[in-house]
């Protein structure tokens, strides 16, 4: 999916910065950190930095509240970051 984005969507930028979720059930970040690293080889990219979420981001009080936004979020037709961010306001 990667590949693809760069390869089709991607604006012939030099520098990415890509962002992982290290869940438990998500076991792929050596793949895509192999990928990274095999584009900054072959000269397609000059950097790729690579960020994770600390371990046990999602065990915190205030987890349920994101799950009743996202059921909203499902819903909705937005298309700005403004209308993102009212409807998180308003949830």
């Amino acid at each position: 999916m990667l590949h693809h984005h760069f390869l089709y969507r991607g604006y012939g930028e030099t520098d990415a910065a890509l962002h992982m979720d290290n869940g438990s059930s998500q076991n792929k970040n050596n793949t895509v950190i192999g990928y990274g690293l095999w584009r900054v080889m072959t000269g397609q990219h000059d950097s790729i930095p690579f960020s994770l979420m600390e371990a046990g981001h999602t065990k915190f009080h205030l987890d349920w509240h994101f799950g009743l936004w996202k059921v909203k979020w499902r819903t909705t037709t937005i298309e700005t970051l403004k209308e993102l961010a009212d409807s998180v306001t308003k949830s």
